[in-house]
């Protein structure tokens, strides 16, 4: 556990170092943990074809789908974006913890990804989805809003007590640009 003050001083000294470099065995297994992920993390990296690099560099870690340089790198292709933002995922974080709200996060990332190859988590709570027209990406909200309407995301606290959400909602807007895209959001918020 704990070391307490004077632990700390008598291990320092004996360490032959200042008492708030002394750290505590767990401490020191999870430093070494640490080290071990790194350097295994390295080892995958080091092994990875240029292919599965450029992949790796364009996908969300979390979600599973395209991060923001995925997107940037093919917005051009497309001439409408529809962006999606979370209702309410601050209090979903606050509430569930975030284990929790990475759960819901996976969830939309899921549901995007069903009905669209063009989804991509960009930051946060937001998402983009790429098309060529406004009935496109309508259509792919309005099958995610659908979907997570009866989406249940289930969490269990380190404390062992039990959190459920039922639905997910979020708001969206579509646009030529993204600035159009983002004041669709607005205004959607608003209603």
């Amino acid at each position: 556990g704990q070391m307490t003050p004077e632990q700390r001083a008598a291990f320092a000294q004996e360490a032959n170092v200042r008492p708030e470099q002394a750290v505590t065995t767990e401490a020191a297994r999870g430093i070494t943990q640490d080290r071990r992920h790194d350097l295994s993390q390295r080892q995958r990296v080091a092994e990875m074809s240029a292919e599965e690099m450029r992949q790796a560099l364009l996908t969300d870690e979390l979600t599973g789908i395209g991060n923001r340089r995925g997107y940037d790198e093919v917005r051009g292709n497309f001439s409408m974006e529809g962006l999606l933002d979370l209702d309410a995922f601050k209090g979903i974080n606050d509430a569930i913890g975030y284990e929790g709200g990475d759960a819901v996060l996976q969830t939309v990332a899921g549901a995007l990804a069903d009905v669209s190859p063009n989804a991509f988590r960009v930051g946060g709570d937001e998402f983009y989805v790429l098309g060529n027209a406004d009935t496109e990406i309508r259509t792919v909200m309005d099958s995610v809003a659908e979907r997570l309407k009866s989406a249940r995301a289930e969490y269990t606290a380190p404390n062992g007590k039990t959190y459920v959400l039922n639905g997910v909602g979020f708001s969206y807007g579509i646009g030529k640009t993204k600035e159009e895209a983002n004041a669709a959001l607005k205004a959607h918020k608003q209603e």
